[in-house]
């Protein structure tokens, strides 16, 4: 008996997904999103440490050192920050509700909670101070704008507490 082949059998074709450049490009690809999970498990889910709040404050203190400024507007922007910062710095530290309050108000309320006399003077001469430069629209002298801000760093490092969860009173 003999085989006889017909025509159609001379022709060869390969699969796409059996040929090496397929091979190739698939193991690329797996190869980039394995990396990609990687870093994402790595570096996206890492817990970072936050900053601490006093640490935070004095980097954000630095950022608006009155030595930079010259005009008038800059000097309103640097007490509405500072006032800001004082503000967010010890309601955060000390648990309290001083952001949304005027200056009166903090007095009577930092008062109220016998917080630290020489803390709430200091923090009351701060903003009662800026309160002219920020809305009677007056210029402000530089030492005095740089006396304040030397006055902030100094309250946010007499408030750094001692120990964990032990605040200076």
């Amino acid at each position: 008996m003999d085989v006889q082949f017909y025509d159609i059998y001379d022709f060869y074709f390969v699969p796409f997904w059996k040929t090496w450049w397929f091979f190739a490009l698939s193991l690329t690809i797996i190869f980039i999103l394995l990396s990609f999970v990687i870093y994402k498990l790595i570096f996206l889910f890492k817990k970072t440490k936050p900053l601490s709040i006093w640490i935070d404050a004095e980097m954000r203190l630095n950022k608006i050192d009155p030595r930079l400024l010259m005009e008038k507007e800059e000097f309103k922007k640097f007490y509405f920050e500072l006032g800001k910062i004082l503000k967010q710095y010890l309601s955060k530290l000390f648990e309290l509700d001083l952001e949304n309050k005027t200056d009166a108000e903090i007095r009577r309320y930092l008062e109220e909670k016998k917080f630290d006399f020489n803390l709430t003077n200091d923090l009351v001469e701060i903003l009662h101070g800026s309160r002219f430069i920020k809305f009677a629209n007056e210029t402000a002298l530089p030492s005095k704008a740089r006396e304040d801000w030397e006055l902030a760093l100094t309250i946010i490092k007499r408030t750094i507490p001692v120990e964990n969860n032990e605040h200076p009173k």
